[in-house]
C-alpha cells in the first residue's frame, strides 16, 4: 500500500542521478498533454505527464505549457490537425502525448512527440518502470529524451524587444547584479531531485551540487525547492540553502540562504550575506538585490569594505585580505 501511494502521488521519489540537456534550449517550447492511463479496475496510475512537464519546466525551454493549461485530450492517437491546433493555440513547436499503463507492480510509459508545425510524430519513446522508487528517475531521462527529440524543431533564437531595449541603455550602479534578463529561460541540475505534490501544490526539491541558471546569472547550493504555482509547469519561486553563492560576471554573493521571486525580480539573500564587486564588500544580516532595478538593500549590520588598488591586487592574486 505504501508503495502504491508513493507512485499515486510523487511523493518525496530520490532520483540518483539528474541530467541536463548539452545544448541551448532557450528557443524551445513544449506542450505536454494529459497522458491517457491504462489499468485494471481499481489501480491507480501517477500522472506522469505533470510530472514531465514539471522536470521540463527546469531544463532551459524557453516555454513549458503543461497537462492543466494546454487544454487538450489525453488521447494519444489523434490526428495531425489537432495537434496543429493544440500547439497554434498554446504558441509551442512541438506537442508531447502519450500513454500510461500499469502491468501488476510495474508501468509502462509511451510518449510521442510531434510537430507543432506538422502535427507528424518525431518520434516515440517508451519507458518501462518496474519499481515505485525508480519512476523519477524515468521521468528525468524521458525528459532529455524528448528534447533531444524536439530541438530540431525550435525557431531560430531572437533576442526580446524588452530585452533588446535593456541591452541598449544599461545603466551602472554603486552595487548590484546588472544586465538582468528576464526573459531567459532557467535550468536546474543536481545530483538527486524530489518530486512532493500536496492537494494541488507542487514542488520539487533538489539536493546535491545545485547549479541553477538563468542568463547570466548563476546560483549554487547545498538544497533547492521550487515552488510551483497551479496555472503553470515553470517555478515561480525557489528557496536555496547551504553553502549560497551566486554570481553575474564578476559580481557575486554568498548567504545562508536565498529566496528567489522569480516574477517580481527580487533575490532575497539572508545569514550573514555578503556581496563583493570589484574586490569591494558589502555586508548585511540581510541583502535584497532587485534585478530588474539593479538596485540593492541592506539591512541588520550593513557595513562597507572599500579596499585600495593594491589590496585589490593582492585579494585577486590569492593574497591576504
Amino acid at each position: 500500500m505504501r508503495r502504491l501511494l508513493l507512485v499515486v502521488l510523487a511523493l518525496l521519489i530520490p532520483m540518483s542521478a539528474i541530467s541536463a540537456p548539452a545544448a541551448d534550449l532557450s528557443s524551445l517550447s513544449l506542450g505536454v498533454a494529459p497522458f491517457e492511463a491504462n489499468a485494471p479496475p481499481g489501480a491507480r496510475v501517477p500522472d506522469v505527464a505533470t510530472l514531465l512537464a514539471d522536470r521540463l519546466g527546469t531544463l532551459g525551454l524557453e516555454n513549458v505549457v503543461g497537462p492543466q493549461a494546454l487544454n487538450a485530450s489525453s488521447q494519444p492517437d489523434v490526428s495531425a490537425e489537432l495537434v496543429r491546433g493544440w500547439a497554434a493555440k498554446a504558441k509551442v513547436d512541438a506537442i508531447v502525448v502519450g500513454r500510461t499503463t500499469r502491468i501488476g507492480d510495474q508501468l509502462s510509459v509511451d510518449v510521442r512527440v510531434r510537430s507543432g508545425a506538422t502535427g507528424d510524430t518525431v518520434k516515440t519513446l517508451v519507458r518501462r518502470v518496474t519499481n515505485p522508487a525508480d519512476l523519477a528517475a524515468s521521468v528525468d531521462a524521458l525528459a532529455n529524451d524528448v528534447l533531444a527529440a524536439a530541438r530540431p524543431l525550435a525557431e531560430p533564437p531572437q533576442l526580446p524587444a524588452a530585452a533588446a531595449k535593456r541591452s541598449s541603455n544599461k545603466r551602472k550602479t554603486p552595487f548590484g547584479f546588472k544586465g538582468w534578463d528576464s526573459d531567459r529561460p532557467m535550468s536546474i541540475q543536481s545530483e538527486s531531485l524530489d518530486a512532493l505534490r500536496e492537494g494541488g501544490k507542487r514542488r520539487m526539491i533538489f539536493t546535491g551540487k545545485v547549479k541553477v541558471i538563468q542568463g547570466n546569472l548563476t546560483i549554487r547550493c547545498d538544497r533547492l525547492v521550487a515552488f510551483y504555482p497551479a496555472d503553470t509547469n515553470q517555478p515561480d519561486r525557489l528557496t536555496c540553502s547551504g553553502n549560497v553563492r551566486l554570481q553575474q560576471g564578476d559580481q557575486k554573493a554568498r548567504c545562508e540562504e536565498v529566496v528567489y521571486d522569480r516574477a517580481a525580480d527580487l533575490l532575497t539573500c539572508q545569514g550573514n550575506a555578503v556581496f563583493e564587486e570589484d574586490g569591494n564588500e558589502l555586508h548585511g544580516a540581510l541583502i535584497e538585490i532587485d534585478l530588474a532595478a539593479e538596485t540593492m538593500r541592506v539591512t541588520g549590520g550593513a557595513r562597507v569594505l572599500i579596499r585600495s588598488g593594491e589590496k585589490k591586487r593582492k585579494l585577486q592574486q590569492g593574497g591576504d585580505r
